[in-house]
């Protein structure tokens, strides 16, 4: 049996809610969709004249990511020799993982401290995906750049 849920949009037409919980965002006319291979969602806001980019739906599983970005901080990108990993509350078990364009585990640790550095002098330069999980459920994802 297939589920039909929302991932984006509430409370009619209108526009609001960029950068917020996309379920709580207003969209007028949506006509079109498109997935990134990031797992971005791309709306077609044609009453805004707008495209709308929710975030993650393809590592979330179609759910908004739970921990809002400022809670986890990574920097900084670009990196030349090491990236610096800060939370701010003391979540447990998340874990790191980073992967190269051909997602490539170059990098996969358990977060025990606060603060964590990684160094990546010895990386080859070029883009990498970083996915914070916390039992098993993405909850923070970005790009980072080593130069």
């Amino acid at each position: 049996m297939d589920t039909i849920a929302a991932i984006a949009g509430c409370c009619g037409g209108g526009y609001s809610g960029d950068g917020g919980i996309a379920l709580n965002a207003q969209i007028s006319s949506p006509e079109a969709l498109a997935l990134d291979s990031l797992g971005n969602l791309y709306i077609a806001d044609n009453g805004n004249n707008r495209v709308r980019k929710v975030s993650n739906v393809d590592l979330a599983g179609m759910k908004q990511l739970f921990i809002d970005n400022e809670q986890i901080l990574v920097y900084p990108i670009p990196s030349n020799d090491l990236i610096n990993i800060f939370i701010k509350q003391n979540y447990t078990g998340i874990t790191l993982q980073i992967t190269d364009v051909l997602g490539n585990i170059v990098y996969e640790n358990k977060i025990k401290n606060t603060r964590e550095i990684i160094y990546t002098q010895n990386w080859v330069k070029g883009v990498y995906f970083y996915t914070f999980s916390e039992n098993q459920h993405p909850i923070k994802e970005g790009k980072i750049i080593v130069e």
